[in-house]
This record gives C-alpha cells, sequence and structure tokens, in this order.
C-alpha cells in the first residue's frame, strides 16, 4: 500500500471529522505527498459537512490549479452548500455553468437545486428541475408546487399551468381545492371556456373535489377577485342555464361588492337576500361592518349588530369593539353606551379597553353615578378588576365634594381584594386631611396599608402635623409607626412633629395668629417651623 493509499484510508475512515481531517490534510502537506482527486474529493465533502465553505473553496481552487475535474456530484454539493451559506448569487452561477456544462442533478441534489431556484424566482430552470424530477417519480412539496400554481395565476399562464398540473398528477400529487378553483377560474376567465372545463375535470378525475359546478367556480373566483359585475354576470349565466341560485351564490355576489368597497351595491344586495327569507353569510355580515366604517356609516355599522343579534348570528367581539370605539370617538356617548349594554346583556364579552372608554367619558360628562355602577358591574364580571380603572371616578367624586362616597367606594374596592393605584389614595387621603377628617383618614391608611397600598411621605407627614397642631400626639406617633413600616425612612420633619405634637415644643408656628407673642421660644431652642 502506498502513502497516498494510507492517507486516503484515513480520509475515509475520519470522514465527516473536520479537525482530524484537517490533521491528515497539514500531515500530507508536510511530507509532500500528492493529492489525488479521490484525496479531494473526501477533503471538500467533510468541508462542506462542516459548513468550512471558505475551505472547501480553497481545496476546489488548487484542484483548477493541478488540472483536477471535481467530480460532478462534488460540484453539486459545493454549489447547494453556497446557497446554504446565503451567497445565493454565487450559487445561481454555479448551478448555471453546471447546467451549461450539461451536467444534470442527481437525484439526492434535485430538491436541493429545485428550492435555490425558486428561492431565487427563476421559474423556467425551476421547472426544468421539477420536470426531471418527474420523470424519476420524485415529488416537491406542497408549497413548492404551490408556488409554482400562484406564479402561473400571477402571469395568467394558462400552458404552464396545465403543465405543473399534469407534473404533479405524475408523482400522485394535487392542488387544493381552492387554488384548483382559482385555476380553473383564471383560465376561463382568459376565454378560454374549454380549455377551464378540461383542466377541470382532469383534476376531478384525478379525485381533486371542487365545489360545485364551473358556474359556482368562476363565480367564487369572481368575487374573490371583487369583481362585482362579472359575477352578477356569472349568476345570470346560471339561471339561463336552469340552476336557481342559492342564498350560497347569491352571498358569492354579495362578496364581491364588498371586496370591491361598494356599500350602496353590497347593502342593496343585503337587504334582498332579507326580503327573500335569506340572510347574509356571517362573512358577509362582517365585510357589511368593514365596508360602512371604511365609508364612515357608523349607524349603519351598528345596524349590522342589531341584525346580527336578530339573527342569532354571533358578534365578533373586536368588530363590536371597532364600532363602540367610533361612536365614542364620535362623541356619540348616549349611542356607544346603550349599545354596549344591549350587546353584553346578549353575551357579547365586554371589550376591556372600550370599558376603560366608556367609564372615563361618563366620568368626564359628569354622569358619576353613571359611572359608577357601570365600572361596579363591570368589576363584578371581572372586565375591570384593577384599581387604576377607578381613578378617575374617584378624583371626580372627590372633586364634586362627594368625599363620602369615595371613601366608600375605596372601602368596598379594598374588601374586595383591588387595590387602588398609591397616588389615587393619596389624593384621596389628602382630600380628607384638608377637611379635618383626621381619624377617618388615619382608619384609611391603616387599611390601605394592610392591602399593600403604599402611601407617599407627604401624606403621612401631612396628617402627623394636623395631629401635632392639635396636640395629640397618640395618633401622631401611630401615623409615625406606620410610615416607618411602610418603610419609609424619617427625618427631622416627622421628628419635630413628634415633638411639637408632645409639646416638647411650642404649640403654635411663626405663621399662625399671636404665634410669636403667645409663647416666646427659648434662646436655647429656635421655635421650629413646620417643613415644606
Amino acid at each position: 500500500m502506498t502513502e497516498r493509499d494510507t492517507y486516503l484510508e484515513a480520509l475515509q475512515r475520519f470522514a465527516g471529522d473536520l479537525r482530524m481531517v484537517q490533521q491528515v490534510e497539514a500531515s500530507m502537506e508536510s511530507r509532500g505527498v500528492t493529492f489525488t482527486a479521490d484525496h479531494y474529493e473526501l477533503l471538500v465533502a467533510t468541508y462542506l459537512g462542516a459548513r468550512e465553505l471558505a475551505g472547501a473553496q480553497r481545496l476546489f481552487d488548487r484542484m483548477a490549479q493541478e488540472g483536477i475535474t471535481p467530480p460532478a456530484s462534488v460540484r453539486w454539493d459545493v454549489a447547494l452548500a453556497t446557497a446554504r451559506a446565503g451567497r445565493t448569487a454565487e450559487a445561481l452561477a454555479l448551478l448555471d455553468q453546471l447546467h451549461a456544462d450539461g451536467v444534470a442533478p442527481e437525484p439526492r441534489h434535485a430538491h436541493g437545486v429545485l428550492s435555490v431556484y425558486l428561492g431565487a424566482g427563476r421559474f423556467p430552470a425551476a421547472r426544468a428541475v421539477l420536470r426531471q424530477m418527474a420523470q424519476r417519480g420524485q415529488a416537491a412539496t406542497p408549497a413548492e408546487y404551490e408556488r409554482f400554481l400562484r406564479d402561473c395565476l400571477d402571469r395568467r399562464a394558462i400552458k404552464d399551468t396545465r403543465t405543473i398540473v399534469d407534473l404533479m398528477l405524475q408523482v400522485d400529487q394535487r392542488p387544493a381545492p381552492g387554488l384548483a378553483t382559482q385555476l380553473v377560474a383564471m383560465i376561463a376567465r382568459a376565454g378560454h371556456t374549454d380549455r377551464a372545463l378540461e383542466l377541470l375535470e382532469r383534476l376531478r378525475s384525478a379525485g381533486v373535489e371542487l365545489p360545485g359546478d364551473v358556474h359556482t367556480e368562476l363565480l367564487l373566483a369572481h368575487a374573490k377577485a371583487g369583481d362585482a359585475e362579472a359575477a352578477q354576470a356569472a349568476l345570470g349565466a346560471m339561471r339561463a342555464g336552469g340552476i336557481e341560485p342559492t342564498s350560497f351564490h347569491r352571498n358569492a355576489v354579495l362578496e364581491a361588492r364588498l371586496a370591491a368597497e361598494d356599500v350602496d351595491g353590497a347593502w342593496a344586495d343585503a337587504l334582498a337576500l332579507a326580503a327573500d327569507g335569506r340572510i347574509p353569510s356571517g362573512a358577509n355580515l362582517e365585510g357589511l361592518i368593514d365596508v360602512s366604517l371604511t365609508k364612515g356609516r357608523r349607524a349603519a355599522a351598528s345596524g349590522v349588530l342589531d341584525w346580527m343579534v336578530i339573527l342569532g348570528v354571533p358578534v365578533p367581539p373586536a368588530k363590536a369593539a371597532e364600532i363602540l370605539t367610533r361612536h365614542l370617538k364620535a362623541g356619540e356617548l348616549d349611542t356607544a353606551w346603550a349599545l354596549f349594554e344591549e350587546l353584553t346583556a346578549r353575551g357579547v364579552p365586554a371589550d376591556r379597553r372600550v370599558a376603560r372608554d366608556l367609564v372615563e367619558r361618563l366620568v368626564r360628562a359628569g354622569r358619576l353615578d353613571e359611572a359608577a355602577g357601570l365600572l361596579e358591574r363591570l368589576r363584578a364580571a371581572g372586565t375591570l378588576t384593577h384599581g387604576r380603572h377607578f381613578g378617575s371616578l374617584l378624583q371626580a367624586l372627590v372633586g364634586a365634594k362627594r368625599m363620602d362616597e369615595a371613601v366608600v367606594m375605596l372601602e368596598r374596592l379594598l374588601a374586595a381584594g383591588v387595590t387602588p393605584t398609591s397616588a389615587d389614595a393619596s389624593k384621596l387621603l389628602g382630600a380628607l386631611i384638608k377637611a379635618k377628617e383626621y381619624e377617618r383618614a388615619g382608619a384609611l391608611i391603616a387599611s390601605l396599608q394592610d392591602a399593600g397600598v403604599s402611601v407617599d411621605e407627604p401624606t403621612y407627614r401631612e396628617l402627623m402635623w394636623a395631629h401635632a397642631r392639635a396636640g395629640e400626639h397618640e395618633p401622631a406617633q401611630a401615623m409615625y409607626d406606620r410610615m416607618v413600616a411602610a418603610g419609609i425612612t424619617p427625618d427631622e420633619r416627622h421628628q419635630k412633629a413628634l415633638e411639637w405634637a408632645s409639646g416638647e415644643t411650642r404649640r403654635r408656628l411663626p405663621d399662625e395668629p399671636g404665634g410669636d407673642a403667645a409663647a416666646p421660644a427659648p434662646a436655647s431652642a429656635p421655635a421650629p417651623v413646620e417643613p415644606a
């Protein structure tokens, strides 16, 4: 056995192990052993397997310098590895050169080559590979066949459509019924009715079940294209052929009106259906909502919701939310509220954002009782369950001098496990302190603290000073203790409030009537001033 054979055997043994193969390669180079085509083929395969494209290309260049022609399989491997590395232009150049050299891809490479051509939009070359695959009994993936056929649809390529379908059927593959319908309709719209019927029959004989006859297929195709006039003509052709259109067919025409955003025509067709004792489909009712909103007809869109409720058609929550939002943005609060009440009473889930906006607008309109009642229902229903949802109403009640109701609401929320925001709680406490309801404020702080709601430091300090002014040391001390328990670090301002409450300093602040004259401060103890 020669030294070259020994190294060849080593490369075969370590195939797939890049590190070991590189060591063998380095050993051959250091010993001056000549590389043969077999050595290079094994080396390139290992580099490609490890996705070391640069190393593979280096070996390719050496082979070219040494006049060694790489095997076709290796050239295909390199081209596909180049494509996988994202270097599509280089990969296409390599593939084109292979085709120019008359080298066809092997079965194991064919699908990869097809994917590269499809990814680059090179449909003619991809069709050639697909034809070779079909001759060998190889099938592409359903997604790849669909891409071929979608390309035919985009180009209205009748001949290529028939070719691709034939290649699919050769390997026992079939287009999806919906896509097949579009292909038949595309050919018929081009005026080739005979070819459309021929393709339809070819597909049906292969087991592709298409819904209805050719008139229905054409009608659906026109509807999806938004060609209302053509759809109406297809409907007339059905009647002329002795076929009475069903609700399904008439809904297809309505679908075409909606696709064309013909709001007047769509409503006319929908009402005509209703007059004949038929109803628009759920999808078309949703389409009526969309086209009505697009044209700014909020009342018409709301009417569709009423229609759906009457007919027992499930109301899409997202559509209902969109209509309610439009009414609210237009300032139509009463309309939105009445519709909201009707829909929720019928079991349509309330949209959280719409519910919140509705409450906010009721509050802004000063309709606080209605807002409070709605909020309570929404809380009980689990729609608005966060404390922040009640903030604007709490503040509005305080602003309207309805302090008792605000406190009762906050206490009810805490009892139900709903925690208000710190800011909302602090504002209410501030209002209670200003109203000199110190005891009530202290009790509320205790409840908030027990519920895990933080109260800001200024509120604690303000209430401490309120007790201090009244000489109430025990409540001031209790508030101080609660503040410390809440994790707020006290400073001299809080200490001075305690001293003031205990009588350690004079009882009147300098800015109070008779403050300076009534009790002059000792020289050793400057009169404390309540910090701002």
